[in-house]
């Protein structure tokens, strides 16, 4: 259950500023896209 609210968190952080978190998330399969 946190890991959920915590991508959810992240991606709407990424959306914002995407700079080290869209390397992130690119290792992490969360399906941003």
């Amino acid at each position: 259950l946190l890991l959920l609210l915590f991508l959810s968190i992240q991606g709407k952080v990424v959306l914002q500023q995407p700079e080290p978190f869209g390397e992130i998330f690119a290792s992490v399969p969360a399906g941003e896209e």
